[in-house]
């Protein structure tokens, strides 16, 4: 009697489900076979996470081990494989060669280089389908030229700025979201001197679904206008564990945004009291 097998299709896509919900387990899912490794192993390199310490749930890459794959694989592997990476503590070069090598990323989060990406660094950028962004633009790029006007910003979604907005520079900082004609989502995460750049912003941009501000500390008290404090889309949100969060985005989709969502929605249904319209801790 034969021993019980599954079909093909149907073993390929149980390796890649436990692949995608569970990278961890990707490196034992190798070892299985040598078809289940063809089958996974694009998988262990679908979300990146590359620095000096690793993350947890997520594998480690160095950037001696990065470079090492782009030696080893070919140029199309990378494009086709990776789509969330997180990038921190590397120098801007470091960051460059990363980015460049990856042209298929969806959901991109820099943390603080050492130092500003060169402006040659936007040509990786020309046909990615970026649609998450999280980052610092003006340590990624010259402060005062943040380049939104690139095809790099036409298909972003979701924006996480940690620029200083607030002040005279700030606002000329902000206007130049309206290149962005795809945003629907931004949270800004530094501390502010007032709100009223909330309000700003949510005035010049009627097609944002969801406004967020996100201290790094408990919420100052400030002082809300009745406009901001109207509006449904805003949203104070303290978030301790960003990282995790970014994390369990990717692997179930329920990360601050989608909190967010859920607690406009409840706003615009009326089921909160006033005193909840302008604040939810995540």
């Amino acid at each position: 009697m034969r021993d019980p097998t599954f079909p093909l299709d149907l073993e390929r896509m149980i390796f890649e489900l436990a692949a995608l919900t569970r990278p961890r387990s990707v490196l034992n899912l190798l070892l299985v076979a040598w078809r289940v490794n063809i089958w996974v192993e694009p998988h262990l390199y679908r979300t990146l996470v590359i620095g000096p310490s690793p993350v947890f749930g997520l594998p480690r890459c160095s950037v001696e081990i990065f470079n090492r794959i782009v030696r080893t694989k070919s140029p199309s592997f990378l494009r086709n494989s990776v789509r969330n990476l997180m990038i921190w503590g590397v120098t801007a070069n470091q960051a460059k060669t990363i980015i460049s090598a990856c042209g298929g990323i969806q959901n991109l989060k820099i943390l603080a280089a050492s130092d500003q990406l060169p402006l040659s660094t936007l040509s990786a950028f020309d046909t990615m389908p970026l649609r998450h962004l999280y980052g610092d633009l003006a340590c990624l790029f010259d402060a005062f030229s943040v380049p939104f006007h690139h095809p790099m910003f036409t298909q972003i979604t979701h924006l996480e700025l940690t620029d200083t907005l607030d002040g005279e520079d700030g606002s000329t900082h902000w206007t130049g979201l309206s290149y962005l004609p795809n945003l629907t989502h931004l949270a800004l995460s530094r501390e502010v001197e007032s709100l009223q750049v909330f309000a700003d912003i949510l005035a010049a941009y009627k097609s944002l679904a969801a406004l967020l501000h996100l201290p790094h500390f408990p919420p100052a008290t400030h002082t809300i206008s009745d406009n901001l404090a109207n509006d449904p889309r805003f949203v104070i949100m303290e978030l301790p564990h960003r990282t995790t969060d970014w994390q369990n985005g990717i692997l179930s989709g329920n990360d601050y945004w989608a909190r967010a969502e859920h607690f406009i929605a409840m706003r615009r249904a009326g089921k909160m009291d006033r005193e909840r319209h302008v604040s939810y801790f995540a």
